[in-house]
């Protein structure tokens, strides 16, 4: 094994020409971060009092590639973006896309490449178990 640095695809979160339309919260910082969930091709994501980079983090689950934050904003926010998925194409006709969603709150994921740290695995050998 070994680690080496590699230049990947992602998504940058950045706010839209308009700016961002956050809901600030009060409080301190929710250390869980959010949730993601689909239910009948609707697609949810929420998370109460979270800082932008734990809100990319969540969107890393839905994305086909890690999210990073892009928007140079500090401070807290609530978060709650409701949008189909594709296996809901039916639905698109009453519930937004992902960019769409992101766009009601002055945001929009832009795809960039950045540098990560990643494990390379040189060689692996398996080990005889007895049956």
């Amino acid at each position: 094994l070994h680690k080496e640095m590699r230049q990947l695809p992602v998504y940058a979160l950045v706010a839209t020409r308009s700016g961002p339309k956050l809901t600030a919260a009060e409080g301190r910082a929710n250390p869980l971060g959010g949730n993601a969930w689909t239910d009948s091709g609707v697609s949810h994501l929420r998370a109460k009092a979270s800082s932008i980079a734990a809100f990319a983090d969540l969107l890393t689950k839905v994305a086909d590639r890690p999210v990073i934050d892009g928007t140079g904003l500090a401070g807290i926010y609530d978060f709650d973006l409701t949008y189909s998925s594709e296996m809901g194409a039916t639905l698109a006709y009453t519930t937004p896309s992902l960019s769409a969603a992101l766009a009601e709150l002055g945001l929009k994921l832009e795809k960039r490449d950045a540098q990560f740290e990643i494990l390379v695995v040189e060689r692996a050998d398996k080990v005889p178990t007895e049956n």
